[in-house]
């Protein structure tokens, strides 16, 4: 079945989480929980930029309840929902909040370049979830071949500048990060 339409078969449900992400949820999830009932669902909200999120369901609405960052791929069937993406000259394709003309073009270039490689500082898994949500000029890049390669980061338009971020660690703990620039400085700063 299309994991869009729950399981209405054994419904209602105290409780229904969901393992993959949804740009939104879907009705028929509400209309399968019962009054006050929990949905637990990973919400993807831009570029590789993920939440989950507890609702309580109260009457035709849902409560957030509990929110963390987190990671899960997208729900898959004939209504899932992708990202927007620019294909970039090689094996590469790019998601990003407001594509402009000529972005593809640009990136093209700049991943053409020999980036400068910087080491950056220990931080949490969730700390580096949740730049994406905050930052407007967020990028994920991803190998067309390999999709399981994606990286992310700032994609500057105006200076032609781009800085992606790439996870060394034990997923889910402390991760040490390394950061590819390039042009010039103002995506890495």
């Amino acid at each position: 079945g299309d994991g869009y339409d729950g399981h209405a078969a054994r419904a209602p449900y105290d409780r229904i989480i969901a393992t993959a992400s949804v740009p939104d949820v879907p009705r028929a999830w509400l209309d399968q929980l019962v009054e006050d009932g929990r949905l637990t669902v990973p919400l993807r909200l831009r570029a590789n930029a993920q939440m989950v999120v507890t609702f309580r369901r109260r009457g035709e609405t849902l409560q957030s309840v509990a929110i963390v960052p987190g990671g899960f791929m997208p729900l898959r069937g004939e209504r899932a929902w992708s990202e927007p993406t620019i294909a970039i000259e090689g094996d590469w394709d790019a998601s990003l909040t407001a594509p402009e003309e000529g972005d593809g073009a640009i990136l093209a270039a700049l991943l053409h370049e020999a980036p400068t490689i910087e080491p950056l500082r220990e931080i949490p898994w969730q700390v580096a979830s949740m730049m994406g949500l905050l930052e407007p000029d967020w990028i994920s890049v991803r190998h067309r071949q390999r999709r399981q390669i994606e990286w992310s980061g700032i994609y500057d338009q105006p200076s032609g500048s781009l800085a992606l971020m790439v996870g060394v660690g034990v997923p889910m703990r402390m991760m040490s990060w390394v950061l590819f620039a390039y042009g010039p400085p103002p995506a890495r700063d």
